[in-house]
């Protein structure tokens, strides 16, 4: 890489290193915020490292850890691509310093592989808290040779390139095909969601992972399973090889192809790179208007428009976040197709209950998907500079976030109700229990966007220079993501257990009650922080 690169790169991670708003920021405020950040950052670095050491003793424990290297490599694989596939369109292209950085003396192709590089080493911790764990966990329980940590280690760092190169040049064709079209943001979402759909089904291919037997077969299975992807995916297979065998013509292989793939496929996207990026900020115009009567809304209704004009406008915005209520429509229609038995049973094929048990978790199994997001957590925070536009127009605070609250309401409630729906019918639950379903969706789609809305507004960042910057606050996903997860387990374990005994209808009404408290004190919370 030429120097020049070098600098730009260095240039990229100091204009964004909370490190150095930490340090020179006069703000107290600000320092308690970017403090909470790299504070919940680690927390999910923590957690990765957890997960690869858990993985370890695992396999360790049914005299399986020389499988471990191959785990490992599949396991970064696997997150490296589908963290960059939704993440590279908003890193490479149509960045707000996209004009200051393209007159600087550098060519096209200079700067789309200086943002990716910057993005590679954005993403490298957490990737390097689960390889390091599980190379610590091998090394405890296999006691390799001396010579498998400086490779695992040096390894470590290249396994990444090649599935983010093959990701990025998949959001660069998918940009691509989307020029043409006057609605750009809807169709590459579009294409992003047909191609994670087509992964999911392309597993297909292989063996089922969850045969028959228990966890000892279990892991055997995707053992089996694993090898087959590593016959595929060659680079899995060089870094099992480097690691198991010491096979080094493995370790220059994955070296030699990760560089190779860099030069070919940034030199592909950098004679396309201006192009793309003008084409995307540019916008249609048409002299062909229609003077149509004019839709009176409430000022709440016209904030939840403008969001919606937002969403649509904004392909990274619509993968970080609609990406639940997709999977949810998905999982739906595979209910309704499949019946719920066959798709329960197959999910729950060692545990001998009856299926009727899990029929009230069918709202709570909903809400899995579509809490795993708000457009409320990052809706204040997309402001960015123009705040201030905001604050100067006569419309108190309360009713912006009000508005902000109804469209996630507007997203949210037609897909938990199309796939409870499904489900429901599928299950041949009873009307009545498929209006109380319907409630309870209903009333934690509410909570959802008001405990949304709480920690977007109370962990607000407004200096963003790209907006991959806002999806992904690690100290917002701590504090949404993870007590609106626990929270929708703990409940669907309630309406299982005690829905044997006190009847589903009761302990669903229960349950609505509940939750509406939490939404209520959620909302009162939201209304608190406006003052």
């Amino acid at each position: 890489m030429e120097k020049n690169s070098i600098v730009l790169v260095k240039m990229l991670l100091l204009s964004t290193s909370r490190y150095n708003q930490y340090k020179y920021t006069k703000d107290e405020e600000k320092k308690k915020e970017i403090l909470s950040n790299i504070i919940g950052t680690y927390i999910l670095y923590a957690l990765f490292a957890v997960y690869g050491m858990a993985m370890c003793i695992e396999y360790n424990s049914y005299g399986m850890i020389e499988n471990t290297p191959l785990m490992c490599a599949i396991s970064i694989s696997s997150l490296d691509f589908i963290f960059t596939f939704f993440k590279a369109n908003g890193y490479l292209y149509n960045f707000k310093e996209y004009d200051s950085v393209m007159s600087l003396p550098f060519k096209p192709k200079t700067v789309a592989a200086c943002k990716f590089l910057y993005m590679y080493i954005r993403r490298m911790p957490w990737y390097l808290s689960l390889s390091l764990s599980m190379m610590a966990g091998y090394g405890i329980f296999a006691k390799p040779s001396i010579a498998v940590y400086p490779l695992w280690i040096i390894m470590s760092f290249i396994l990444p390139l090649i599935p983010m190169i093959v990701a990025a040049f998949l959001s660069f064709i998918i940009t691509k095909l989307s020029l043409g079209f006057e609605k750009k943001a809807l169709v590459q979402t579009a294409l992003s969601f047909a191609a994670v759909t087509l992964c999911f089904f392309l597993k297909n291919i292989f063996d089922e992972f969850f045969s028959k037997g228990k966890m000892q077969q279990t892991l055997r299975d995707i053992t089996k399973t694993s090898d087959k992807v590593a016959s595929i995916y060659l680079p899995i297979d060089w870094f099992n090889r480097a690691i198991t065998k010491l096979d080094l013509l493995g370790f220059i292989l994955l070296i030699v192809t990760s560089v190779l793939l860099f030069i070919v496929t940034f030199s592909i996207v950098g004679r396309n790179y201006r192009q793309i990026n003008t084409s995307l900020k540019s916008h249609g115009k048409s002299s062909g208007f229609t003077i149509r009567n004019l839709k009176e809304r409430s000022v709440v209704k016209s904030i939840a428009y403008k969001e919606y004009k937002r969403l649509i406008s904004s392909t990274m915005y619509m993968l970080n976040v609609i990406m639940g209520e997709f999977l949810v429509i998905v999982a739906g229609i595979v209910f309704f197709v499949l019946g719920y038995d066959k798709v329960m049973g197959y999910l729950m094929k060692d545990i001998p209950v009856s299926l009727d048990v899990y029929r009230p978790a069918i709202p709570f199994i909903v809400y899995l998907f579509i809490g795993m997001g708000s457009t409320t957590t990052c809706t204040p925070s997309l402001e960015g500079k123009n705040l201030w536009i905001i604050k100067s127009l006569p419309i108190d605070k309360k009713t912006i976030y009000q508005g902000k609250i109804l469209f996630n309401m507007y997203v949210t409630v037609p897909c938990m109700a199309f796939a409870t729906l499904c489900m429901a019918i599928s299950a041949n639950v009873h009307i009545f229990d498929i209006v109380l379903y319907l409630i309870v969706g209903t009333v934690m789609c509410f909570f959802s966007s008001c405990w949304g809305c709480s920690c977007g507004i109370k962990h607000m960042l407004l200096d963003w220079e790209n907006e991959v910057e806002v999806f992904q606050q690690n100290v917002v996903v701590v504090t949404y993501m993870l007590p609106n997860m626990f929270i929708s387990i703990l409940l669907m374990i309630v309406a299982i257990v005690f829905g044997v005994f006190v009847g589903q209808k009761v302990i669903i009404t229960a349950l609505i009650l509940i939750m509406s408290v939490f939404a209520v004190i959620s909302y009162k919370k939201v209304m608190s922080l406006c003052r």
